[in-house]
């Protein structure tokens, strides 16, 4: 899993931009997991970017390789 620090902002909440970051495997998995966290709420995401790739931990099926 990759780590993704999006910014995003509600227009109908008094919360301002909200900088959060998020474990996926993609940047667009990571935007739908934020749009789904507010239901059906218009959310306007500002920014994305990539902070950590991979999480540092190979997968169980890899470890014989």
């Amino acid at each position: 899993m990759n780590t993704y620090e999006l910014t995003y902002l509600v227009p109908k909440s008094n919360a301002g931009t909200v900088t959060e970051e998020i474990r996926c495997a993609s940047e667009q998995g990571a935007r739908n997991l934020i749009r789904s966290k507010f239901g059906g709420q218009e959310v306007q995401i500002i920014s994305g970017r990539m902070t950590q790739f991979g999480g540092g931990k190979d997968d169980q099926r890899n470890q014989r390789r």
